[in-house]
């Protein structure tokens, strides 16, 4: 359930309040090491995350996609996504913790998860070096030094963009179902954001309107109705199988008002949810014997249909 997965700062230390504490870089090793080389899936709500991945293997958990990591790659993850990883011991790499608000002028080329493999050219080299430097001016703590670190990102950040949208112009031919699938993925990454459909359309290299037709002509919804639907599945979900407030669903699914979500869920269900949550409780008590609700969770259908 969402409500367990840890949100942690910089990895699960406390923030510092000094100016210059805005990123953490460390090596793989030197934290999965220490937890037999896996990192349990949690998320972090106000900061981006790269994984360099120089050698070594592993696979990283983001959302609910499982994606081998083959070196060199980088592992792209925005904030909120809930991610975990698994290396092999002989991983050799960097973790990159950085606030998303730093560089507010660079967000537009990076915005949801990406495994990026790393070409043989001049650019895949001048990537790996920049991440090497940043990781060098990091540990020093030289004169100038957050300069150099925010420069190395910034040239980090285009270039890997680069290389993405460049993955994209190649598959432009991809079909309608395809897209509107890539679509129902993103929001599975980022509903808890609440994003406009314009941020979902800029990820999908497409314009809002052509978006909505092509989501209306395949799954028979707008956009707005595919996030929502996304959002009250884990609503269902949570006030069914897990004992978390109302109030405290309507914050982990990223409300700021939770009178607003109660509103939305009895727009979409037609019953408040403290109603829903008793009304499934009392149909699980009849199911499992009095036992309440049920050990496992099963995995809800989405109401998009492709």
């Amino acid at each position: 359930m969402s409500g367990t997965v840890p949100t942690y700062s910089l990895y699960g230390e406390s923030t510092r309040n000094d100016a210059d504490f805005w990123l953490h870089c460390e090596t793989i090793a030197s934290r999965s090491g220490k937890h037999r080389w896996e990192i349990g899936e949690h998320r972090h709500d106000n900061f981006q995350q790269f994984l360099y991945i120089r050698d070594g293997s592993g696979d990283a958990r983001l959302g609910s996609s499982l994606r081998a990591l083959s070196p060199p790659c980088v592992v792209a993850v925005p904030p909120g996504l809930r991610h975990g990883f698994r290396f092999s011991t002989d991983v050799d790499g960097l973790v990159v913790t950085f606030l998303a608000g730093r560089l507010p002028r660079l967000s537009q080329w990076l915005t949801n998860a990406e495994v990026i493999d790393l070409p043989k050219d001049d650019d895949g080299r001048f990537v790996q070096a920049a991440f090497d430097r940043l990781s060098a001016e990091n540990d020093e703590h030289r004169s100038g030094r957050s300069v150099l670190i925010e420069a190395c990102l910034s040239s980090i950040i285009v270039l890997l963009g680069r290389l993405v949208i460049g993955s994209r112009e190649v598959k432009s031919t991809i079909s309608a179902p395809e897209r509107v699938r890539a679509l129902i993925d993103l929001v599975g990454q980022h509903y808890r954001r609440h994003l406009p459909v314009t941020a979902y359309a800029r990820m999908l290299n497409l314009s809002p309107t052509h978006l909505n037709r092509l989501t209306r002509d395949v799954a028979g919804m707008s956009v707005r109705d595919v996030i929502a639907s996304r959002l009250m599945e884990e609503a269902r979900r949570d006030l069914v199988f897990g004992s978390a407030s109302i109030k405290a669903i309507a914050d982990d699914l990223g409300f700021a008002d939770p009178a607003y979500f109660s509103r939305s869920f009895a727009r979409h269900t037609g019953l408040t949810p403290g109603e829903y949550r008793r009304a499934e409780w009392q149909k699980l008590e009849t199911t499992t014997g009095g036992r309440g609700p049920a050990a496992e969770k099963p995995s809800f259908t989405s109401h998009v249909n492709l």
